[in-house]
């Protein structure tokens, strides 16, 4: 009888923990909640991933990241950090009060976060554009007149516009999302627990999975011309996700638990072993105030940097209309010159791809392009009726760039801090005008 009112009291405990870790953090977390087929995916896993496996066998093992991860958001001001903070809290509590759950709801956490679509949205340009020109050599085997222009498809007088969304971002984490599911499937049914660096070896395989699925999606949607918000359109993308990432997966994991059941996976029936948990209480107390704190304190962690070094800044035959959250506004006649400060090498820098997108803008095409010599990102945005032409770079006064990877070595390097320039137009020769008149006046800055 003890015993039960015992284990009532602990799982009320740790249901009110947890309730207030939710509560504590649910303003600054709310950013993440945008419903779509991702989000209602992670919450579908819940159930299956958040599971006690081991019920008396305890551990704090994520007390000390969860500190780690709130402290480095008050430095580094990226709610990435926030947010695994407060998932490693809510697993610390469930874990050394329950019993341990494993790797895989951290696991479900990471993927199922905004990080891996911004990723990819940052830094898969040139991995996109490097798809569509494969698809267009094989499209060319069996049809001549296909033409490429950027991630615009030309076949037989017909445009197709390959844009983010048909490239697939979203299906890497919706990939990843369901053999996180698998895998706990495949925990449950065997008695099991993988191991994190087994966990992570099989979502890097599915990921190698997803980007040749994303190359057949990308062929299949050019040739059968499947416009986005269609009806094929989802029946390419969901079957091209089942045959060449789910079934796979699923086979590969069945054949790995079977055939090493022993040395593949850790085996759950260990013995059991309590301890007190006055401790670990504590521990959750402390960190529950943590984030509390820093909840309450998110517009401090989120304030852009001193903005006099924008202010200082003169672009010739333009005018500086207004800076707005890190990001100077320059007008004339007949342009847009947004500038946008710099940030950390390790920073998100909310590129245009993602800015223009977020204003209701959709991109007609994107490409780089060599203008003058120097490389740049060249669109067109579309707003129902209205399209304007857009192109954007980084500069350091000293060395300008396209690539993410080469401005934020330099900056690692110790080189001056790069601006995000991002010129907009009501033509694209105009434009490109503009643009070979400033990088070729040596004495521009």
């Amino acid at each position: 009888m003890m015993k039960n009112v015992q284990k009532n009291r602990n799982k009320l405990i740790t249901g009110v923990l947890i309730g207030s870790c939710v509560l504590l953090s649910w303003q600054t977390l709310a950013i993440y909640f945008t419903w779509d087929l991702n989000l209602i995916l992670g919450l579908m896993a819940i159930p299956f991933v958040f599971r006690v496996r081991e019920k008396g066998r305890f551990r704090s093992l994520y007390a000390i990241p969860a500190a780690i991860c709130l402290g480095l958001y008050a430095f580094l001001h990226m709610k990435i950090f926030f947010l695994m903070g407060a998932g490693m809290t809510m697993i610390f509590i469930v874990e050394s009060r329950i019993g341990r759950m494993g790797y895989l709801p951290l696991v479900l956490i990471a993927v199922s976060s905004p990080v891996l679509k911004y990723l990819g949205t940052v830094f898969t340009f040139p991995l996109r554009l490097a798809w569509s020109r494969m698809a267009a050599q094989v499209i060319s085997i069996f049809d001549k007149d296909v033409i490429l222009q950027g991630n615009i498809f030309v076949l037989n007088g017909h445009s197709f516009t390959v844009d983010p969304e048909c490239l697939g971002l979203n299906m890497i984490v919706t990939g990843l999302i369901l053999v996180c599911m698998l895998l706990a499937f495949a925990e449950r049914k065997n008695d099991i627990s993988f191991s994190l660096l087994q966990i992570i070896l099989h979502l890097g395989l599915a990921t190698f999975l997803i980007l040749i699925a994303n190359f057949f999606r990308i062929l299949c949607l050019v040739m059968f011309h499947s416009m986005p918000e269609t009806m094929s359109h989802e029946i390419i993308g969901l079957s091209c996700l089942a045959i060449y990432v789910i079934l796979p997966m699923y086979f590969w994991i069945r054949w790995r638990v079977s055939s090493h059941s022993h040395s593949s996976a850790e085996p759950q029936n260990k013995p059991h072993f309590h301890y007190s948990h006055s401790s670990p209480l504590l521990y959750a107390i402390l960190l529950l105030f943590s984030i509390l704190y820093l909840n309450l304190q998110r517009d401090l962690y989120t304030v852009p940097e001193s903005f006099e070094a924008l202010s200082a800044l003169e672009v010739p035959g333009m005018k500086q209309i207004s800076i707005e959250e890190g990001v100077a506004h320059f007008e004339s006649e007949s342009l847009l010159l947004y500038i946008k400060q710099p940030v950390r090498s390790w920073a998100g820098d909310h590129t245009p791809a993602i800015c223009w997108m977020g204003s209701g803008y959709t991109f007609a095409y994107v490409e780089k392009r060599l203008i003058a010599g120097q490389e740049v990102f060249f669109g067109a945005l579309r707003q129902g009726e209205l399209q304007l032409y857009t192109a954007w770079w980084y500069d350091n006064g000293e060395h300008r760039t396209a690539s993410q990877w080469d401005w934020r070595w330099r900056t690692m390097k110790g080189e001056a801090p790069f601006y995000l320039w991002n010129l907009t137009g009501e033509t694209e020769a105009g434009l490109r005008e503009k643009l070979e008149e400033w990088f070729t006046k040596k004495d521009f800055e």
